[in-house]
């Protein structure tokens, strides 16, 4: 039977390889963001300026049908969902790296208890 310590310890093991999978998400994002083909492709084109055209594509009189505005809100919703994707990765990661922490602490300190 297990004891209370190790599964303590096994739940902490899980919490700490998702904090570092976070943090991974999180550098990788960042490197992304320094290269400039990424930059050009998607923080500039497509989150933005591919945006920007589709809020004024939905006002155009050729857009009238529900079929165009029904794919262009697709489109626009994609895109939204690709940048909140985007701004979680990086708030997951920097969250990720003092729960980290805490999770280390907390496990050193049941160690420590469980030598007492």
């Amino acid at each position: 039977m297990e004891t209370k310590e190790s599964i303590q310890l096994r739940n902490l093991d899980i919490e700490e390889k998702e904090y570092l999978a976070r943090i991974a998400r999180q550098l990788a994002y960042q490197r992304l963001q320094k290269n400039q083909d990424f930059k050009f492709l998607f923080e500039e084109w497509y989150l933005k300026d591919e945006a920007v055209r589709l809020v004024h594509l939905q006002g155009t009189p050729a857009n009238d049908n529900e079929s165009n505005a029904s794919h262009i809100q697709r489109q626009l919703i994609s895109i939204s969902g690709l940048a909140e994707k985007l701004r979680i990765i990086e708030s997951l990661g920097r969250d990720a790296g003092s729960k980290l922490e805490e999770v280390r602490e907390t496990r050193q300190e049941i160690i420590n208890e469980s030598d007492e």
